[in-house]
Protein backbone atom coordinates (compact mmCIF):
# COMPACT_ATOMS: atom_id res chain seq x y z
CA UNK A 1 0.00 0.00 0.00
CA UNK A 2 1.32 3.47 -0.89
CA UNK A 3 0.35 6.29 1.49
CA UNK A 4 1.09 10.00 1.37
CA UNK A 5 2.12 10.01 5.00
CA UNK A 6 3.86 7.28 6.92
CA UNK A 7 1.61 4.54 8.36
CA UNK A 8 2.70 3.92 11.94
CA UNK A 9 3.97 0.64 13.29
CA UNK A 10 3.00 1.11 16.93
CA UNK A 11 4.92 -0.39 19.82
CA UNK A 12 3.80 -0.24 23.46
CA UNK A 13 6.86 -0.08 25.68
CA UNK A 14 5.13 -1.46 28.78
CA UNK A 15 2.48 -4.02 29.67
CA UNK A 16 -0.90 -2.32 30.06
CA UNK A 17 -2.77 -2.94 33.31
CA UNK A 18 -6.20 -1.29 33.46
CA UNK A 19 -7.30 -0.09 36.90
CA UNK A 20 -10.54 -1.40 38.41
CA UNK A 21 -13.63 0.77 38.07
CA UNK A 22 -13.72 1.40 41.82
CA UNK A 23 -9.98 1.92 42.28
CA UNK A 24 -8.58 4.52 39.85
CA UNK A 25 -4.84 5.05 39.75
CA UNK A 26 -2.63 7.83 38.49
CA UNK A 27 -0.49 5.39 36.48
CA UNK A 28 0.27 6.02 32.81
CA UNK A 29 1.61 3.72 30.11
CA UNK A 30 4.44 4.92 27.82
CA UNK A 31 3.38 4.54 24.17
CA UNK A 32 5.51 4.81 21.04
CA UNK A 33 4.08 5.40 17.57
CA UNK A 34 6.94 4.71 15.16
CA UNK A 35 7.54 4.90 11.43
CA UNK A 36 6.95 2.04 9.01
CA UNK A 37 9.47 0.08 7.01
CA UNK A 38 9.63 0.29 3.25
CA UNK A 39 10.94 2.74 0.63
CA UNK A 40 9.82 6.38 0.69
CA UNK A 41 9.66 8.87 -2.15
CA UNK A 42 9.34 12.59 -2.63
CA UNK A 43 5.87 12.97 -4.11
CA UNK A 44 4.88 14.91 -7.21
CA UNK A 45 5.69 14.90 -10.90
CA UNK A 46 8.90 16.87 -10.19
CA UNK A 47 10.36 13.82 -8.42
CA UNK A 48 9.72 10.60 -10.34
CA UNK A 49 11.18 7.70 -8.33
CA UNK A 50 13.05 10.13 -6.03
CA UNK A 51 13.72 7.73 -3.17
CA UNK A 52 14.64 9.09 0.27
CA UNK A 53 15.05 7.83 3.81
CA UNK A 54 12.35 9.32 6.03
CA UNK A 55 10.78 8.79 9.42
CA UNK A 56 8.04 10.22 11.60
CA UNK A 57 7.33 9.16 15.15
CA UNK A 58 5.70 10.12 18.44
CA UNK A 59 5.81 9.08 22.08
CA UNK A 60 3.37 9.92 24.87
CA UNK A 61 2.06 8.62 28.19
CA UNK A 62 -1.45 7.13 28.04
CA UNK A 63 -3.23 7.26 31.44
CA UNK A 64 -4.73 3.99 32.64
CA UNK A 65 -7.83 5.68 34.08
CA UNK A 66 -9.61 9.00 33.54
CA UNK A 67 -13.00 10.36 34.63
CA UNK A 68 -16.13 10.97 32.62
CA UNK A 69 -16.19 14.49 31.19
CA UNK A 70 -12.66 15.24 32.44
CA UNK A 71 -10.50 17.41 30.17
CA UNK A 72 -7.44 15.22 29.61
CA UNK A 73 -4.79 16.93 27.52
CA UNK A 74 -1.83 14.71 26.61
CA UNK A 75 1.52 16.07 25.47
CA UNK A 76 3.26 14.03 22.77
CA UNK A 77 6.90 14.26 21.70
CA UNK A 78 7.05 14.16 17.89
CA UNK A 79 10.08 13.79 15.65
CA UNK A 80 10.78 13.53 11.95
CA UNK A 81 13.49 13.60 9.37
CA UNK A 82 14.40 13.07 5.75
CA UNK A 83 17.64 12.45 3.90
CA UNK A 84 18.73 11.11 0.55
CA UNK A 85 20.41 11.94 -2.72
CA UNK A 86 17.04 13.17 -4.03
CA UNK A 87 17.22 16.14 -1.62
CA UNK A 88 19.98 17.36 -3.92
CA UNK A 89 17.26 18.29 -6.42
CA UNK A 90 15.89 20.77 -3.89
CA UNK A 91 19.38 22.16 -3.39
CA UNK A 92 19.74 22.50 -7.16
CA UNK A 93 16.53 24.59 -7.07
CA UNK A 94 18.18 26.99 -4.59
CA UNK A 95 17.09 25.45 -1.27
CA UNK A 96 19.29 26.24 1.74
CA UNK A 97 16.86 25.30 4.52
CA UNK A 98 13.88 23.00 5.04
CA UNK A 99 10.70 23.46 7.07
CA UNK A 100 9.93 20.08 8.63
CA UNK A 101 6.52 18.82 9.75
CA UNK A 102 5.38 15.66 11.51
CA UNK A 103 1.82 14.59 12.27
CA UNK A 104 0.41 11.74 14.35
CA UNK A 105 -3.08 10.26 14.07
CA UNK A 106 -4.62 7.78 16.52
CA UNK A 107 -8.05 6.20 16.65
CA UNK A 108 -9.85 5.57 19.97
CA UNK A 109 -12.05 2.49 19.47
CA UNK A 110 -11.38 2.71 15.70
CA UNK A 111 -13.61 5.80 15.54
CA UNK A 112 -12.98 9.46 14.78
CA UNK A 113 -9.29 10.32 14.63
CA UNK A 114 -7.33 12.34 17.18
CA UNK A 115 -4.37 14.25 15.78
CA UNK A 116 -1.27 16.12 16.90
CA UNK A 117 1.34 17.80 14.71
CA UNK A 118 4.45 19.97 14.77
CA UNK A 119 5.98 22.37 12.25
CA UNK A 120 9.64 23.30 12.65
CA UNK A 121 10.93 26.03 10.28
CA UNK A 122 14.42 27.00 9.15
CA UNK A 123 16.27 23.68 9.41
CA UNK A 124 19.73 23.75 7.81
CA UNK A 125 20.33 21.08 5.18
CA UNK A 126 23.22 18.92 6.36
CA UNK A 127 25.10 16.01 4.82
CA UNK A 128 24.34 12.60 6.31
CA UNK A 129 25.24 8.99 5.57
CA UNK A 130 22.27 8.70 3.16
CA UNK A 131 22.79 12.08 1.56
CA UNK A 132 21.70 15.64 2.38
CA UNK A 133 18.71 16.19 4.66
CA UNK A 134 17.44 17.45 8.02
CA UNK A 135 15.82 16.20 11.20
CA UNK A 136 13.51 17.88 13.71
CA UNK A 137 11.50 17.36 16.88
CA UNK A 138 8.95 19.14 19.04
CA UNK A 139 5.95 18.73 21.32
CA UNK A 140 2.22 18.88 20.60
CA UNK A 141 -0.92 18.21 22.62
CA UNK A 142 -4.09 16.29 21.91
CA UNK A 143 -7.29 15.79 23.93
CA UNK A 144 -8.30 12.28 24.99
CA UNK A 145 -12.03 11.48 24.53
CA UNK A 146 -13.68 10.94 27.94
CA UNK A 147 -17.42 11.13 27.22
CA UNK A 148 -18.19 7.39 27.28
CA UNK A 149 -17.79 5.17 30.36
CA UNK A 150 -15.85 1.92 30.16
CA UNK A 151 -12.69 0.54 28.61
CA UNK A 152 -11.39 2.00 25.34
CA UNK A 153 -8.72 0.69 22.96
CA UNK A 154 -6.32 3.01 21.14
CA UNK A 155 -5.09 2.24 17.62
CA UNK A 156 -2.25 3.98 15.81
CA UNK A 157 -2.85 5.57 12.46
CA UNK A 158 -0.40 7.80 10.62
CA UNK A 159 2.88 9.19 11.86
CA UNK A 160 4.21 11.02 8.82
CA UNK A 161 6.57 13.81 7.81
CA UNK A 162 6.69 16.48 5.13
CA UNK A 163 9.10 19.22 4.08
CA UNK A 164 9.04 22.66 2.50
CA UNK A 165 12.23 23.84 0.76
CA UNK A 166 13.23 27.51 1.09
CA UNK A 167 15.90 29.70 -0.43
CA UNK A 168 18.32 31.83 1.58
CA UNK A 169 15.91 34.80 1.45
CA UNK A 170 13.09 32.66 2.91
CA UNK A 171 11.12 32.34 -0.32
CA UNK A 172 9.92 28.97 -1.60
CA UNK A 173 11.74 27.06 -4.29
CA UNK A 174 9.75 26.18 -7.37
CA UNK A 175 8.90 22.83 -5.76
CA UNK A 176 7.02 24.44 -2.84
CA UNK A 177 5.74 22.04 -0.18
CA UNK A 178 6.82 18.45 -0.76
CA UNK A 179 5.07 15.50 0.86
CA UNK A 180 6.74 12.15 1.44
CA UNK A 181 5.05 8.91 0.44
CA UNK A 182 6.00 5.52 1.84
CA UNK A 183 5.10 1.89 1.33
CA UNK A 184 3.55 0.62 4.56
CA UNK A 185 1.17 -1.91 6.04
CA UNK A 186 -2.53 -0.90 6.00
CA UNK A 187 -3.03 -2.34 9.50
CA UNK A 188 -3.92 -0.11 12.45
CA UNK A 189 -2.17 -1.80 15.39
CA UNK A 190 -3.48 -1.47 18.92
CA UNK A 191 -1.19 0.66 21.09
CA UNK A 192 -2.95 0.61 24.47
CA UNK A 193 -6.13 0.92 26.51
CA UNK A 194 -7.62 3.35 29.00
CA UNK A 195 -10.74 3.27 31.17
CA UNK A 196 -13.25 6.10 31.69
CA UNK A 197 -14.68 5.98 35.23
CA UNK A 198 -17.74 7.79 36.63
CA UNK A 199 -16.73 11.32 37.61
CA UNK A 200 -18.79 11.46 40.81
CA UNK A 201 -18.47 8.76 43.46
CA UNK A 202 -21.24 8.47 46.08
CA UNK A 203 -21.21 6.83 49.49
CA UNK A 204 -23.71 6.48 52.34
CA UNK A 205 -21.70 6.35 55.56
CA UNK A 206 -22.59 6.36 59.24
CA UNK A 207 -20.72 8.52 61.77
CA UNK A 208 -20.37 7.64 65.47
CA UNK A 209 -18.08 9.28 68.00
CA UNK A 210 -17.81 11.80 70.82
CA UNK A 211 -17.99 15.55 71.24
CA UNK A 212 -16.49 17.74 73.93
CA UNK A 213 -17.92 21.12 74.90
CA UNK A 214 -14.88 22.84 76.34
CA UNK A 215 -16.61 24.63 79.23
CA UNK A 216 -18.31 21.46 80.44
CA UNK A 217 -15.10 19.43 80.11
CA UNK A 218 -16.84 16.12 79.36
CA UNK A 219 -16.63 13.82 76.32
CA UNK A 220 -20.17 12.81 75.36
CA UNK A 221 -21.18 10.16 72.79
CA UNK A 222 -22.87 11.26 69.56
CA UNK A 223 -24.38 9.32 66.67
CA UNK A 224 -24.86 7.22 64.79
CA UNK A 225 -25.64 9.96 62.25
CA UNK A 226 -26.06 9.34 58.51
CA UNK A 227 -23.29 10.87 56.39
CA UNK A 228 -24.07 10.96 52.65
CA UNK A 229 -21.15 12.21 50.57
CA UNK A 230 -20.39 12.78 46.88
CA UNK A 231 -16.84 13.14 45.58
CA UNK A 232 -16.18 14.73 42.17
CA UNK A 233 -12.92 13.02 41.25
CA UNK A 234 -12.20 15.51 38.46
CA UNK A 235 -11.93 18.44 40.88
CA UNK A 236 -11.63 16.66 44.28
CA UNK A 237 -14.70 18.62 45.48
CA UNK A 238 -16.96 16.94 48.04
CA UNK A 239 -20.57 17.73 48.90
CA UNK A 240 -22.88 15.95 51.26
CA UNK A 241 -25.25 15.90 54.20
CA UNK A 242 -24.59 14.97 57.82
CA UNK A 243 -27.55 13.97 59.94
CA UNK A 244 -28.52 15.65 63.20
CA UNK A 245 -27.38 14.08 66.47
CA UNK A 246 -27.95 14.70 70.18
CA UNK A 247 -25.45 14.57 73.05
CA UNK A 248 -26.53 14.16 76.68
CA UNK A 249 -23.73 15.57 78.84
CA UNK A 250 -23.63 14.96 82.62
CA UNK A 251 -21.29 17.26 84.55
CA UNK A 252 -20.69 18.76 88.01
CA UNK A 253 -21.52 22.38 88.68
CA UNK A 254 -19.06 23.98 91.11
CA UNK A 255 -17.42 20.56 91.32
CA UNK A 256 -20.22 18.95 93.32
CA UNK A 257 -23.73 19.81 92.06
CA UNK A 258 -24.92 17.23 89.51
CA UNK A 259 -26.14 18.79 86.28
CA UNK A 260 -27.12 17.59 82.81
CA UNK A 261 -27.16 19.38 79.46
CA UNK A 262 -28.79 17.90 76.37
CA UNK A 263 -27.49 19.52 73.20
CA UNK A 264 -28.72 18.85 69.66
CA UNK A 265 -26.40 19.43 66.70
CA UNK A 266 -28.01 19.98 63.27
CA UNK A 267 -25.47 20.42 60.44
CA UNK A 268 -26.31 21.97 57.09
CA UNK A 269 -24.83 21.06 53.70
CA UNK A 270 -21.26 19.77 53.83
CA UNK A 271 -18.79 21.19 51.29
CA UNK A 272 -15.05 20.80 50.89
CA UNK A 273 -12.36 18.70 49.21
CA UNK A 274 -11.03 15.15 49.33
CA UNK A 275 -7.56 14.95 47.83
CA UNK A 276 -5.28 11.95 48.27
CA UNK A 277 -7.20 10.73 51.31
CA UNK A 278 -7.13 14.15 53.01
CA UNK A 279 -10.63 15.42 53.82
CA UNK A 280 -11.13 19.13 54.47
CA UNK A 281 -14.73 20.28 54.81
CA UNK A 282 -17.12 22.57 56.61
CA UNK A 283 -20.84 22.88 57.27
CA UNK A 284 -23.16 25.40 58.92
CA UNK A 285 -24.18 24.10 62.34
CA UNK A 286 -27.24 24.85 64.46
CA UNK A 287 -26.63 24.19 68.17
CA UNK A 288 -29.75 23.79 70.35
CA UNK A 289 -29.80 23.25 74.11
CA UNK A 290 -33.02 21.25 74.43
CA UNK A 291 -32.72 20.49 78.17
CA UNK A 292 -30.65 21.78 81.07
CA UNK A 293 -31.03 20.84 84.74
CA UNK A 294 -29.28 21.34 88.08
CA UNK A 295 -29.74 18.84 90.90
CA UNK A 296 -32.73 17.47 89.02
CA UNK A 297 -34.34 20.91 88.63
CA UNK A 298 -34.93 21.80 84.95
CA UNK A 299 -34.13 25.35 83.87
CA UNK A 300 -34.55 24.54 80.15
CA UNK A 301 -36.97 21.79 79.17
CA UNK A 302 -37.93 20.49 75.73
CA UNK A 303 -36.77 23.66 74.01
CA UNK A 304 -36.45 23.95 70.25
CA UNK A 305 -35.47 27.63 70.43
CA UNK A 306 -32.58 27.85 72.92
CA UNK A 307 -29.67 27.93 70.50
CA UNK A 308 -27.37 29.67 68.06
CA UNK A 309 -25.73 29.14 64.68
CA UNK A 310 -22.07 28.50 63.98
CA UNK A 311 -19.74 26.68 61.57
CA UNK A 312 -18.41 23.13 61.91
CA UNK A 313 -14.94 22.45 60.47
CA UNK A 314 -14.10 18.84 59.57
CA UNK A 315 -10.85 17.12 58.63
CA UNK A 316 -9.57 13.60 58.17
CA UNK A 317 -6.48 11.69 57.06
CA UNK A 318 -6.64 8.42 55.15
CA UNK A 319 -10.32 9.02 54.37
CA UNK A 320 -12.10 7.32 51.46
CA UNK A 321 -15.66 6.80 50.30
CA UNK A 322 -15.13 3.05 50.09
CA UNK A 323 -13.68 2.65 53.59
CA UNK A 324 -14.65 5.78 55.51
CA UNK A 325 -12.20 6.91 58.17
CA UNK A 326 -11.74 9.01 61.28
CA UNK A 327 -13.01 12.59 61.12
CA UNK A 328 -12.16 15.32 63.60
CA UNK A 329 -14.09 18.53 63.97
CA UNK A 330 -14.01 21.89 65.70
CA UNK A 331 -16.72 24.45 66.37
CA UNK A 332 -17.43 27.48 68.52
CA UNK A 333 -20.80 27.96 70.21
CA UNK A 334 -22.00 31.50 69.67
CA UNK A 335 -24.08 33.30 72.29
CA UNK A 336 -27.31 31.35 72.85
CA UNK A 337 -30.69 33.06 72.71
CA UNK A 338 -34.28 32.24 73.69
CA UNK A 339 -33.36 30.10 76.71
CA UNK A 340 -35.81 31.81 79.07
CA UNK A 341 -34.87 33.54 82.33
CA UNK A 342 -31.68 31.48 82.63
CA UNK A 343 -30.23 32.44 79.24
CA UNK A 344 -27.22 34.19 80.80
CA UNK A 345 -26.45 31.19 83.01
CA UNK A 346 -26.69 28.72 80.12
CA UNK A 347 -24.39 30.95 78.06
CA UNK A 348 -21.88 31.15 80.89
CA UNK A 349 -21.73 27.35 81.07
CA UNK A 350 -21.94 26.38 77.36
CA UNK A 351 -21.13 29.19 74.90
CA UNK A 352 -17.54 29.65 73.73
CA UNK A 353 -14.79 28.19 71.55
CA UNK A 354 -12.47 25.21 71.75
CA UNK A 355 -15.20 22.59 71.24
CA UNK A 356 -14.24 19.40 69.41
CA UNK A 357 -15.58 16.15 68.05
CA UNK A 358 -14.05 12.87 66.91
CA UNK A 359 -16.13 10.47 64.83
CA UNK A 360 -15.57 7.26 62.91
CA UNK A 361 -17.32 7.17 59.54
CA UNK A 362 -18.04 3.62 58.37
CA UNK A 363 -19.77 1.99 55.43
CA UNK A 364 -21.72 -0.47 57.59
Amino acid sequence: MFVSARRAAAVSTAVLVVGALTAPTAAAIPVSVGDATGPCYLSGTDFPQAEVSSYGGATFDLPETVYEGEHVEIEASLSGGVSGVAIGRLIDAGATTLDGSTSMTIYPDMRGPVRASIDVPGLPITQGSYGPGASWSGKAKFVLPTTTLGKHAMYSGLAGSGITARKADGSLTRHGEVSIGCLASPNLPKIGEYTVLPAVQHADLSATGTTRIAKLGVDAPIGPAPFAIDHDRRTDAVTGTLGATTATIPFRLFGSVPATATVRFTPGAVTGTLDGGVLTAQAPLAVTVTDFSFAGIPIVSGSAACGSNTTLSLSGQGFSLTGGGTVTGAYAISALANCGPFTSLVNALVAGGGNTLVAKATTG
